[in-house]
């Protein structure tokens, strides 16, 4: 392999070099766009790419740099800080005549495609990742305009933020990884999977505002198309056959991410099994949080069956529609809850140990973690009680539970009509 080389870009535009295709060796495409240029906004003081034709495919190893542009800095709120304060400088931005299908798009070659710091909108799709090495998405706003603190004009028929069929890396437990993906009229992420073997994880969806401005409180919803307000879709899907090798959010500082104000599920889970679901917050998306359906279209919440025999692993669509926790009691005395569970699902019917996150949050969606416990294969279909700090249960909102088997199948949110309403 050749040595890396650094293409500075003055007046071309991210994905338009040829050369790139064509050297064996890694890449990286740098800005340094003067104010002078016709693409420039002086009201923003960013460079617009608005190409008249669609983008080469990427094929070889390549790193599309927006931060290198004069003016653009990194996030770096924490999450306890919140939000996003990234400034972007570099945007890609279909022309609208609505002839372009993808932003930009790594096809099935040998390399891997890492995109830091760009404002990619108004395509078909966004961004499209198809299989090949890792790819990696790294701090840009995906749907949003340059700001990131409003949607781009759809109104020729953007659709998708980010498609994927294979390994990627999206946003990062870092702050400066950190994705903005809003304004997509239809899903913000949707993963077509199709892992027969051991589940590597090839995609990881990490420490993102998906359906919210860089602050976090406004939303900018994803899956709400005004051209079909009768039919509004997931947020993320995932799809395909065997395993998804997906895992949205996790439990390292800065690994969950802000799913929120979609049209419809925050996640919708079919055709496949294994996405792990950990961490994130889900907040106002329309219908449910997670929905798991055998099928690819969503079908909303499905009640827990006798035993949880509806699915069997290895390879069962929906996450093997995995039953979540019912609650029994709840008791607080002495500034400390006892909360007693039960989770219907045979030794046959899952691998156990399964992973109990008890949440706090409205309309049957996790937004605040509360406590995390085990449920073993002693328990199985048994109840079980776990305590946690009465403080834990201040500002409001109801339990909400969800179960994860040990080969990663996550649950729909559940727990009891009796746990509904918000804690006084």
């Amino acid at each position: 392999m050749g040595s890396p080389s650094t293409r500075e870009v003055r007046r071309s535009g991210p994905g338009r070099d040829h050369n790139a295709n064509a050297s064996p060796a890694p890449s990286t495409i740098q800005f340094a766009i003067p104010a002078s240029d016709a693409g420039y906004i002086a009201a923003t003081m960013h460079r617009r790419f608005t190409p008249a034709t669609e983008c080469p495919f990427v094929t070889r190893d390549l790193t599309v740099n927006g931060y290198s542009q004069p003016g653009a800095i990194a996030n770096t709120n924490t999450p306890d800080d919140g939000g996003s304060n990234a400034v972007l400088k570099i945007e890609l931005s279909e022309p609208g005549v609505g002839s372009q299908t993808a932003g930009l798009r790594a096809t099935n070659g040998s390399g891997a495609l890492t995109v830091r710091g760009l404002a990619i909108n108004r395509f078909q799709v966004n961004l499209s990742l198809d299989a090949a090495a890792t790819h990696r998405v790294e701090g840009c706003f995906i749907g949003t305009d340059i700001t990131g603190m409003a949607t781009s004009d759809t109104s020729n028929g953007s659709g998708f933020g980010i498609r994927s069929g294979g390994p990627a890396i999206i946003g990062g437990a870092t702050a400066a990884k950190r994705d903005v993906i809003a304004g997509s009229t239809f899903s913000a992420i949707y993963v077509f999977a199709q892992v027969t073997g051991v589940n590597p994880q090839p995609l990881r969806v990490l420490g993102n505002y998906i359906g919210t401005d860089i602050t976090g409180t406004s939303p900018i919803g994803n899956g709400l198309n005004p051209q079909l307000p009768s039919q509004p879709q997931p947020t993320i899907v995932a799809f395909g056959s065997g395993r998804c090798g997906l895992a949205i959010g996790g439990d390292a500082t800065g690994e969950g991410n802000l799913i929120g104000n979609g049209g419809a599920a925050g996640v919708l889970v079919s055709t496949c099994s294994d996405a792990r679901i950990l961490g994130n917050r889900f907040v106002r998306n329309g219908g449910i949080g997670i929905d798991l359906a055998v099928s690819r279209n969503a079908d909303g919440r499905t009640p827990n069956d006798p035993g949880d025999a509806d699915g069997n692993p290895p390879f069962a669509a929906g996450n093997r529609l995995q039953n979540h926790p019912e609650i029994i009691s709840l008791a607080c005395a002495a500034m400390t809850c006892t909360l007693t569970y039960r989770v219907d699902t045979d030794l046959a019917n899952a691998t156990y140990p399964l992973r109990i996150d008890v949440a706090r949050g409205r309309y049957g969606q996790a937004e605040f973690p509360v406590v995390v416990d085990t449920y073993t294969a002693v328990d199985a279909s048994q109840p079980k009680t776990v305590t946690f700090a009465l403080a834990a249960l201040q500002g409001g909102g109801a339990l909400v539970l969800s179960a994860t088997d040990a080969a990663g199948n996550t649950s729909k949110f559940g727990g009891n009509h009796l746990f509904e309403d918000d804690f006084d």
